[in-house]
Formats: C-alpha cells, sequence, structure tokens
C-alpha cells in the first residue's frame, strides 16, 4: 500500500497525517526535539508505522512522498537568531536600508519609530559602477572594490553576503560579477543576489529581501541536510517536498537556493 504523509513540527508535537491509497486519513503525534527536530520528525514516522502494524523499514519503503512545513527560519527571524551578513551596495547609496522607503501614511509625522536597518552600517559596503534604468552600462563595475569589501567581510566574519546593485533587474551583469568575485575570495560563503530573490525595481524591497535571505541561508541550508540525512538512513526513497510561504511545495534545491521562501507570518507558538 502506498502512503503519503503531511508533517508539521509544532512547539510541544510533532504531527503527521498520513493518507493511504484508500483514500484514508489518520493523525499520529510524537514530543518535539528541540535542536535536533529531524530526530522528532523521524520518530512520529516510527508512531505512525506501529499504527499500520509496520516497521519503520518498511513504512518508509511505502512512502510515496513527504510534504514538510517548517518554521524553522520564521523562528530565526523572530529570535533574532539568524547569521551575520554582508551587504554590498553601489556607491553613493550605502542607506537603503536606514531611509526605506520613507513614511507612506503620515508624511509629517516625524517622530515615527524607526527600526534600526536590518543590516547595520560597519556591514555594509559600497562598490563603484553604474546601470542606468535601460540597462545601460555608465561606469564599470570597480573589481577591486569588490574584492576590498570581501576581505573586510573576511575579518569581520561574515557567514552570508547580499548583493543589491541598482537596475539590476534590468541588467544584471554587474551583481552576477560581484557574486563571481566572492565565491573566488570567499569560497563555502553563500551569496544571494537581489535581483534573483526579488527582482522588482523598488529598490529598498529588493534589497531587503535579498538581506533577509542571505540571513537565513545557512541555517535553512543545515536544517535541510540534516533532515534528508536523518530520512536517507531510515531507508526513505521518496520525494520529500517543503512547504513555502506562497501556498505551494518546493523541492529542497530550490528552497536552498530561495530559502525566503520559507518564512511565514509568525504565532506565538515556537515550532520549526
Amino acid at each position: 500500500m502506498a502512503y503519503q504523509v503531511c508533517i508539521d513540527i509544532g512547539g510541544t508535537f510533532t504531527d503527521c497525517l498520513v493518507s493511504n491509497s484508500k483514500g484514508e486519513i489518520a493523525i499520529f503525534k510524537s514530543p518535539t526535539t528541540p535542536g535536533e527536530f529531524e530526530k522528532g520528525f523521524i520518530n512520529v514516522l516510527h508512531v505512525a508505522a506501529e499504527g499500520y502494524g509496520l516497521s519503520g523499514a518498511d513504512f518508509m519503503r511505502e512512502i510515496d512522498l513527504i510534504v514538510h512545513g517548517s518554521t524553522v527560519s520564521t523562528n530565526a527571524l523572530v529570535e533574532r537568531k539568524t547569521v551575520k551578513v554582508g551587504l554590498i551596495l553601489t556607491a553613493g547609496h550605502q542607506d537603503i536600508l536606514v531611509l526605506r522607503e520613507g513614511p507612506r501614511k503620515g508624511a509629517f509625522q516625524w517622530r515615527l519609530n524607526y527600526p534600526d536597518p536590518y543590516v547595520p552600517r560597519h556591514l555594509t559596503k559600497t562598490v563603484a559602477g553604474r546601470i542606468d534604468a535601460r540597462g545601460r552600462e555608465l561606469a564599470p563595475l570597480s573589481l577591486d572594490d569588490v574584492r576590498k569589501a570581501a576581505a573586510e567581510f573576511r575579518g569581520l566574519g561574515v557567514e552570508a553576503i547580499a548583493v543589491g546593485l541598482l537596475w539590476s533587474v534590468v541588467n544584471p551583469a554587474h551583481e552576477l560579477a560581484v557574486r563571481e568575485i566572492l565565491e573566488k575570495e570567499l569560497p563555502g560563503i553563500p551569496v544571494t543576489l537581489s535581483h534573483e530573490i526579488n527582482p522588482m525595481p523598488r529598490e529598498y524591497k529588493r534589497i531587503i529581501a535579498a538581506a533577509i535571505d542571505a540571513s537565513i541561508n545557512p541555517i535553512v541550508r543545515t536544517y535541510i541536510e540534516k533532515l534528508r540525512t536523518a530520512l536517507d538512513e531510515e531507508g526513505f526513497e521518496g520525494e520529500l517536498l517543503l512547504a513555502n510561504c506562497v501556498g505551494g511545495m518546493m523541492p529542497l534545491a530550490d528552497m536552498i537556493r530561495k530559502p525566503i521562501y520559507s518564512v511565514t507570518r509568525s504565532s506565538s507558538r515556537r515550532t520549526a
């Protein structure tokens, strides 16, 4: 008999909904294992196997699909436990995350509470070079500036980098060149390009999305890799998909490439 499984990890229990090829649905629970959420994930599958009178190995072999909804990235953002991010912007525009878009309402309310920029000034570097709104190169990208930023990030212990250059949505050549240099100078450090994550003209929205994506990239990647390893060790050979923030599902490789899609609306409970 074939099974399809949905798993959600809550603050107290890990819930598992199983649908079999007859259309029958059953729900199982197991205690959540904070810090090692993949263990609770595997445990609840064993509980489900017992419910069907199967060994864990036999149940795993008969599962066609597992869909997993995770809030590990949301927890990291809410609890401010993201990684240290470096940000590269176009020269002269280092305060995009400070100025944001200005107050959309109440333009003359001077006492509005503005939070600190998502990436602090000392972790924000700028590079010379300019693309215009038609995608024309007005000034070439300064490769030396990029290498200098990489060296400074190395000294600061940056764990991920976001790149947001002007008009990259029209011509991404400069952003792509920056990533190529960073990958050589800082191997193993993930780089998020703004035109790939949120390709829209609005500079603040595009760049804040890139910064958030970079800040959770190592966290989401580590979680997914640990979960995939745990399932491999159990003999699972079916498909594993992760629920995303737009109501769909994504393969593991796509979620690792764009972890911002794993961010969901926060709630009062702690989940993973």
